[in-house]
């Protein structure tokens, strides 16, 4: 009780979103000027409202797309609206490329707002106050993340001012850019097989704003498959949003993958099991193996955080998919048995129609 207190106090601090490091895009009002004398206009400032829910909620989103519950609860349904990330209002889907040749979807990512809040202390405190061995931990790893967090913004700040100061080339920085992404797909041909089902998040520096962006995201032709998922049919969003909806409806679970999460910015690599829930219905535990990819050729004046990919590899053992082919087998026949019943259905209507017209046209005027 006294930390959800403690945590009113902390956001009732916050009078307005940049305080807490959450640039908003805002735009000024324009309205016909009033011809009368009694009353003087004064232009307003429109802003989204997105913001909220990175301050009021028991959801936060700090530094780096990572999202804080402050009352991991229980939900009924892994399609509770509740469970979508915070991190899909923060950007948008520009464009889909079906990259034929390796055998994957690229989608291109661009931001709308910034990555999240850079002061979160008033986390670590509030966690900090929770008797509870999880909640302690997660305050100590959000610790060591916010002091990684003052010194990535520090080495953004000094980046942008030797750019702006001509030291560094902003085509230098563009470039370092495409060569980081050909080392990527030399690491992915190298590693994983066109079955593999992985998905690549390919993350960059934004040294103008300082912060960190999602550039892209890369999913596997196969991982596209075993979802479920019709590329034809489906929106390029809700085709992210099926790879990325979190299926832990048990707040624990969700408390430990938060946990799981820093651990990975960490130690670079980490693997934990997690339930997955295909587009037609079917659940299964797999087990998620992740890793950082860094790059040790970068130039020197480039951190290694500032461009890297986080790959994702989702393995099943040869009985879970057999096992899930099975049972997309058997659905696909229920379906068309389904169709068939009501196609002879619709079929025996049409000939009964016929019958009545030809041989009782009488019935039919008087209906």
């Amino acid at each position: 009780m006294s930390s959800q207190k403690n945590l009113s106090v902390y956001q009732s601090k916050f009078s307005a979103p940049e305080q807490i490091g959450i640039n908003i895009k805002k735009s000024i009002a324009k309205l016909n000027k009033s011809k009368s004398k009694k009353f003087k206009q004064i232009p307003f400032v429109i802003a989204p409202i997105t913001y909220n829910k990175f301050i009021f909620d028991d959801k936060f989103m700090i530094f780096g797309f990572l999202q804080i519950e402050t009352d991991y609860r229980d939900y009924l349904s892994p399609f509770d609206q509740d469970l979508v990330p915070l991190y899909e209002q923060a950007f948008s889907i520009s464009s889909t490329v079906m990259n034929y040749e390796k055998k994957r979807v690229e989608l291109n990512i661009e931001s709308k707002l910034q990555s999240g809040l850079k002061d979160f202390n008033f986390l670590i405190e509030y966690f900090s106050n929770i008797p509870n061995q999880d909640y302690q931990y997660l305050a100590q790893l959000l610790s060591s993340h916010q002091q990684q967090c003052v010194e990535t913004i520090s080495h953004y700040q000094d980046i942008q001012h030797k750019c702006m100061s001509r030291i560094i080339n902003e085509e230098d920085i563009l470039q370092a850019q495409i060569d980081y992404e050909q080392y990527l797909d030399e690491h992915i041909k190298r590693n994983y097989k066109d079955s593999d089902l992985y998905m690549v998040k390919l993350c960059t520096a934004n040294y103008e704003n300082q912060d960190m962006e999602i550039k892209k995201f890369y999913i596997s032709d196969s991982l596209v498959d075993f979802m479920g998922v019709d590329i034809r049919k489906i929106s390029k969003q809700k085709l992210l949003e099926t790879l990325m909806k979190e299926t832990r409806t048990q707040g624990h679970q969700r408390l430990r993958r938060t946990i799981e999460r820093l651990q990975l910015l960490q130690d670079g690599q980490i693997s934990y099991q997690q339930p997955i829930l295909t587009t037609d219905g079917i659940h299964c535990i797999s087990n998620f193996n992740i890793e950082i990819l860094e790059w040790p050729q970068r130039p020197k004046y480039i951190g290694k955080r500032d461009i890297y990919a986080q790959i994702t590899k989702i393995e099943l053992s040869q009985e879970q998919l057999q096992l899930i082919c099975e049972t997309r087998e058997s659905q696909m026949k229920y379906k068309n048995h389904q169709y068939s019943n009501l196609f002879d259905q619709f079929q025996n209507e049409v000939h009964s129609e016929i019958f009545l017209e030809k041989f009782y046209p009488h019935t039919q005027d008087s209906s």
